[in-house]
């Protein structure tokens, strides 16, 4: 089976959450950060939903599956991703009801390593939307949605650690927020990858007849 530009996009998403959940372990460790950890936590759903989508476009890409089969495995694996970044959410929402206002330690380190996260965050996702719509892949495409969440969520983990320098204790709030924004994206992209999936149906059921 031949190697292509939508099987190349997914490794590239694997090995760049790999070392977002590296970096931001470190930092969790390093500061105590909950949100921090929160955030690392859903890093690890998004390499898990990677290697989906991976394998999901190496199964589907077979020349002996056809076209609209293909559609319907990537809708299905899209709408796995949406299951797997609520339930990301819930986990977070259970570690911040949990755990106790901390301390944390070495602000300036952690809130770098954040910004830089972003960054990278908002990069990967832009370059996966883009090439999931130019190769027609739903799955790439709720992929680099799953890292636009990783955007959100480190983007409320930066503002709760810059409230945390001046005095503010929000390293709770911030991911109670994480959790919520988790939540719209996945719903989102639950919906979309639903709708597909119905419309593919359809379309079959009306050549059939």
């Amino acid at each position: 089976m031949q190697w292509d530009r939508k099987s190349t996009t997914a490794l590239i998403s694997i090995g760049i959450n790999v070392l977002l959940i590296l970096l931001k372990l470190f930092l969790a460790v390093l500061s105590g950060s909950l949100a921090l950890l929160a955030d690392a936590f859903h890093s690890g759903s998004d390499l898990f939903v990677s290697i989906l989508v991976f394998v999901g476009i190496r199964v589907s890409g077979k020349k002996t599956i056809p076209s609209p089969l293909r559609i319907k495995i990537e809708n299905i694996i899209a709408i796995i991703i949406s299951v797997i970044i609520c339930y990301s959410a819930y986990a977070i929402f259970r570690k911040a009801l949990g755990q106790p206002t901390i301390e944390i330690k070495m602000l300036p380190i952690a809130i770098l390593g954040t910004f830089i996260s972003i960054i990278t965050s908002y990069f990967l996702y832009r370059y996966e939307v883009h090439v999931g719509r130019a190769e027609n892949s739903p799955s790439l495409i709720a992929d680099g949605e799953h890292s636009r969440t990783d955007m959100y969520t480190s983007l409320a983990v930066l503002l709760g650690l810059i409230g945390h320098m001046m005095g503010l204790r929000l390293d709770s709030i911030a991911a109670i927020m994480v959790g919520f924004l988790i939540i719209i994206v996945g719903i989102e992209i639950f919906q979309s990858a639903m709708r597909s999936l119905l419309t593919t149906t359809s379309l079959q059921l009306i050549a059939l007849r």
